[in-house]
């Protein structure tokens, strides 16, 4: 594991700094089997948060492909709670542990790579954590990544601290290649549409809405 981080607490802020903070060239380009993972720390899953900020906080560590480290105590939690329900999710697993191994990347409505480049110098300083992001994403991100055999994963991400519209275009917005796809919803645990990306020919998602700090999270199949 390569530690890349702050202590991550129990924050939506510590969070979301601890995943900008792997989302840079020099993890992308290092990460595989062979050399390790950037690690974002210890899932918080289980403590004082939500369940939609839980599980936004546990698709995007398994997108990134940081280790998942459970964070809470298991005793006296059925396989019903939400805590435990999210850290099962095998679609989720399955996709941390994808065979290819490469992060994804924040692609559209990200946080400024010249405030992500002094994460390293701010190690210590809960100060800037909790002000984070200073002047990056505040709004609706797009996170995505290859995954073998040409499947492709997509995290939407509402970053916001009021509900937002989502509206983004599979190609320019998540950088999916050309290509047919049938789209697997992680948390639905079923396929919810086929898609056909053109570039350019545009290939738009529409969400009437995404509540503050939840998520939606795809795994796009190749074929139909």
């Amino acid at each position: 594991m390569l530690r890349a981080t702050q202590d991550i607490h129990d924050s939506w802020a510590s969070i979301t700094y601890n995943l900008d903070c792997v989302d840079t060239d020099r993890f992308f380009d290092t990460s595989g089997f062979s050399t390790g993972w950037a690690y974002a720390d210890s899932l918080m899953v289980g403590h004082s948060l939500s369940v939609a900020e839980y599980r936004s906080h546990f698709a995007l560590w398994a997108a990134v492909k940081s280790p998942l480290m459970i964070g809470f105590d298991l005793r006296g939690r059925t396989k019903n709670d939400s805590s435990v329900v999210t850290v099962s999710n095998k679609a989720l697993i399955d996709i941390n542990q994808d065979a290819l191994g490469k992060p994804a990347r924040c692609r559209l409505g990200c946080t400024w790579s010249v405030e992500k480049a002094a994460c390293g110098e701010w190690w210590g300083d809960q100060s800037i954590v909790e002000k984070w992001p200073p002047s990056g994403s505040k709004s609706i991100e797009v996170w995505s990544g290859p995954l073998h055999g040409g499947d492709f994963v997509v995290i939407v991400v509402n970053r916001a601290d009021v509900a937002m519209n989502v509206s983004f275009d599979w190609a320019s917005g998540a950088k999916v290649p050309p290509g047919e796809y049938r789209v697997f919803d992680v948390w639905q645990h079923a396929y919810v549409s086929n898609i056909s990306v053109s570039p350019p020919t545009r290939t738009p998602f529409l969400h009437t809405e995404l509540a503050t700090h939840a998520h939606l999270a795809f795994r796009l199949v190749v074929g139909r």
